[in-house]
């Protein structure tokens, strides 16, 4: 199960809408995914909400007639103007007018939208969302993941998954040891995600696509020829640089000479 289709059942899971097998299947799969159950939280906390405002009010007597009354007229109203509609639509002298006006008011909020860039995605937002995950996956490590010893059989899950190919070239070694790999979201995204392992710190790396991602120019740290950003969240530390169309992220607790090492080891090809 993805997390799209566990999603699309969260408001059956709550109201018990779901049979034995499929409720297992959506508590197996918020067992292996990182994202899921916070995603969970926030339905049932909204759910929660609405039931109990919805409880606290109720509407006057009055009130329900006099809007009775409205929808009433309103029916009334929209039956007639269903009725002219439709002697529009159907009237041969006014067909074409009717619509070329149909269709340039649904062309021209899409003609907007394709002509308008996506607002840039701040880079203190994804560090924040990475380091979050990144903490949720350290508490309930291991997560679901395949053999940490096979990297082609985590490179060919992540191209069946992931909808494009990480370009991966660094599987760990004896400094820093790989621990798993699993695909994973990251703004709603999906993205490639290793875990090393150095000593006794684990460090996270995540790749996903993100050429709308904006980097600051300030707070970049020197490592050799290459200046990537590096900011601190949570007690974490967080290196971002973007590669062609991918943004990568690595977040860490590691020192700064053990973080510049990894990262020159992930960033030359």
């Amino acid at each position: 199960m993805t997390c799209d289709e566990a999603r699309e059942r969260f408001e059956d899971l709550l109201h018990d809408r779901l049979s034995p097998e499929e409720s297992q299947a959506i508590h197996q799969h918020l067992n292996e995914c990182p994202r899921c159950p916070e995603e969970l939280e926030r339905a049932e906390r909204i759910a929660s909400l609405i039931r109990t405002r919805a409880s606290y009010h109720r509407a006057p007597a009055h009130l329900r007639d006099t809007i009775l009354r409205e929808l009433g007229r309103e029916a009334g109203l929209m039956g007639m103007l269903g009725r002219a509609l439709h002697a529009l639509w159907t009237t041969p002298a006014a067909l074409c007018t009717t619509t070329a006006i149909v269709v340039l008011a649904i062309a021209l909020p899409l003609y907007h939208r394709w002509i308008t860039p996506a607002p840039p995605q701040a880079a203190t937002y994804v560090v924040r969302e990475v380091a979050r995950h990144h903490v949720r996956l350290l508490l309930n490590y291991p997560p679901a993941g395949t053999d940490p010893t096979e990297p082609a059989q985590i490179q060919q899950w992540f191209q069946e998954t992931l909808g494009f190919t990480p370009p991966i070239h660094f599987w760990g070694n004896q400094e820093f040891k790989l621990l798993r790999g699993y695909p994973t979201y990251i703004m709603d995204r999906r993205a490639a995600c290793l875990l090393f392992k150095s000593k006794e710190v684990i460090s996270t790396l995540y790749i996903f696509p993100g050429s709308d991602v904006s980097i600051p120019a300030q707070g970049r740290r020197k490592i050799d020829t290459y200046a990537p950003y590096l900011t601190t969240t949570d007690d974490h530390r967080v290196l971002l640089w973007k590669q062609g169309e991918l943004t990568y992220l690595v977040v860490s607790r590691l020192t700064d000479p053990e973080l510049d090492q990894l990262f020159l080891r992930i960033r030359r090809p």
